[in-house]
């Protein structure tokens, strides 16, 4: 199967999900609450990134663009076309395995409490 809707697949299987994750560390902890809507495949992939496609985002939303993907109007051989798609590479070779690595407990979070503020 394609990679980019082999993760367009593997993402709509997380849409009814949520995950609740606790960390802590030295006696603070942070919990994150994990939900996924259609409209965020774009950025969490790093479509959003590969500007240079624009002319086939223009007339589309979001949402419409993991239909694209899914109906296999817009593919991975596609994207690679584009001159930045070395910048998401590894992001769809992550994706593909993202509910493994959220099902796992072996979890590792880099947390910056200074970009919250």
């Amino acid at each position: 199967m394609d990679i980019l809707k082999e993760c367009a697949v593997k993402f709509c299987a997380l849409l009814d999900k949520s995950y609740f994750i606790i960390a802590g560390h030295k006696g603070k902890k942070i919990e994150i609450d994990l939900r996924f809507q259609e409209d965020h495949f774009f950025h969490i992939v790093g479509l959003h990134k590969l500007s240079d496609l624009k002319d086939f985002y223009a007339n589309r939303n979001k949402r419409n663009i993991l239909h694209c993907i899914l109906s296999g109007e817009m593919t991975y051989s596609d994207i690679q076309k584009s001159v930045y798609f070395d910048e998401i590479k590894r992001r769809l070779d992550f994706f593909v395995m993202i509910e493994e690595i959220l099902d796992s407990n072996d979890i590792v979070l880099k947390f910056n409490q200074n970009i919250c503020r």
